[in-house]
Formats: C-alpha cells, sequence, structure tokens
C-alpha cells in the first residue's frame, strides 16, 4: 500500500513547474516519508506570506477609512459643515485636529470628552490623550509610536482643506465628492502638516509609497498608484476646478 501510495504521489509531484521547491519522496516499511528543503520552501513561500499580509493590511486600512468617512459625514450633518483641519484659539493659533473632532462619531465619546479643547494638542493635560488614539486612524502594519499616524487630509490650493477660512460643506465640492479626495495615507516622510506643492505633487504625495489609500468625499476608498497622471491627481485633490475626470484616467 504504501509502495502504491508513493508511486501516485510521485505523479502528482510531476505537476509542479520546474523552478518551484519539489519535495523527494520515499518507502520506509509501511510509511511514505516526504521531505523537503526547508531553506529553499521558506524562500519560495516568504513572498507570499509577504504579498498576503500587504494585502491584509491595505484592506484593513481600506476599512478604516470607510469608518472615517462614515464619521465625516455624520459630523456633517449634525454640524451642517465638515471638521477643519485643526480647530484655533481666539487669536488663530491651532488646538486640536480634525482626528478630535471626530472621536464622537467614532464611539470614542468618553475620550474625547477628556481633552480640553481650549488647550493645544501638546499641552500637559492633551498630550498623554492624544496616544490614547483609537487604531482607525492608523494604518495596518504601520510601526508608528502611539499617537502618530501616515492618515491625512491632503492640503493643496484649490482643495478641500486649504486656507484658514470658514467650515467647508459638502456643497462646495462642485467637482462632486465621487472626483475629490479628501483622505489619503502619506510617505512616512510626510511632515505633520501635509501641504502639497502643485511643481512636485506626485513626488510629495507618493513619495516611497507604491500605492495611496484614498478616500473620496462620498465615502468611497481607492487606490491610487505613482502611475496617475499629474493633471488627474490633481484634479481629484481639487474640489472645485471644474475638470472632467475619466475613470480610465485614474489608475
Amino acid at each position: 500500500g504504501a509502495v502504491a501510495c508513493e508511486q501516485e504521489m510521485s505523479k502528482l509531484l510531476k505537476a509542479i513547474p520546474p523552478g518551484l521547491p519539489r519535495p523527494t519522496l520515499s518507502v520506509d516499511g509501511a510509511s511514505v516519508v516526504i521531505k523537503a528543503d526547508p531553506e529553499k520552501l521558506q524562500a519560495f513561500l516568504a513572498p507570499m506570506v509577504k504579498q498576503a499580509q500587504q494585502d491584509a493590511h491595505r484592506q484593513q486600512t481600506m476599512n478604516n477609512f470607510k469608518r472615517l468617512a462614515l464619521a465625516m459625514h455624520n459630523f456633517h450633518d449634525n454640524h451642517g459643515f465638515l471638521p477643519g483641519k485643526y480647530t484655533v484659539d481666539a487669536k488663530g493659533r491651532p488646538l486640536l485636529s480634525w482626528r478630535v473632532a471626530l472621536l464622537p462619531y467614532l464611539e470614542q465619546a468618553p475620550l474625547y470628552a477628556k481633552f480640553k479643547l481650549d488647550e493645544p494638542w501638546d499641552s500637559e493635560h492633551n498630550r498623554p490623550l492624544a496616544e490614547q488614539m483609537p487604531k482607525v486612524f492608523g494604518i495596518a502594519g504601520d510601526d508608528l509610536p502611539a499617537g502618530k499616524s501616515r492618515i491625512r487630509l491632503p492640503v493643496i490650493a484649490g482643495g478641500l482643506w486649504s486656507g484658514e477660512g470658514p467650515p467647508r460643506t459638502l456643497r462646495d465640492i462642485t467637482d462632486g465628492t465621487s472626483a475629490t479626495v479628501w483622505i489619503a495615507t502619506v510617505p512616512k516622510s510626510a511632515a505633520v502638516a501635509w501641504k502639497l506643492d502643485e511643481a512636485k505633487l506626485k513626488e510629495q504625495f507618493f513619495g516611497d509609497q507604491p500605492y495611496a489609500v484614498s478616500g473620496y468625499a462620498d465615502g468611497s476608498v481607492h487606490v491610487l498608484t505613482p502611475a496617475i497622471a499629474d493633471k488627474t491627481l490633481k484634479a481629484l485633490l481639487t474640489m472645485a476646478g471644474r475638470e472632467v475626470v475619466q475613470q480610465d484616467d485614474v489608475k
């Protein structure tokens, strides 16, 4: 029986393409012994495991973006406008970011209540709270310190978050919410204030990222790659440029 089993298994092993690790078979009494080179097997499996992890991390990040989009829309429905990049004091100095403003809409009302809204994020009281921000603001697989995130609001001239004027509303997005990026992953090298220069738009937007998970103002989430044209990326990042973005141009 062992011999017959070994013969059938040998037929199956012949189907393994050349170049892939192929185990050896032998019969030891009533047993079929299967041996494989662990180093070759690990070298073969490592890229697949890495790709599977990357795919899982990207999907988790996209799910986070959908939750943030829902929170953004709920904030808008409640207040009649979108949260600003940050709140300011009477002298116009930045205090707390948009992330804090969304906490009540992410089932984080108790954490929101702990913040002193009239103090900056790095005050003695608020700084420890910043390290308690929920994982929805993070990118799966990142190893950044607590309170740090690569999910940012892209600031570009003509974009949703440009300037220091009154709060924006969804009606201000005349290009259409399905064609306006309002949130995206940034390269690890990006500064805290993610201000994009049109002359170096793609370089700053993607950096060392092979792709950027991007949330649109209608709540949808897509993946953009450096293959996208500069003018198409600019059109997606501005909210009232009157550009027509063809779906085939979004890569």
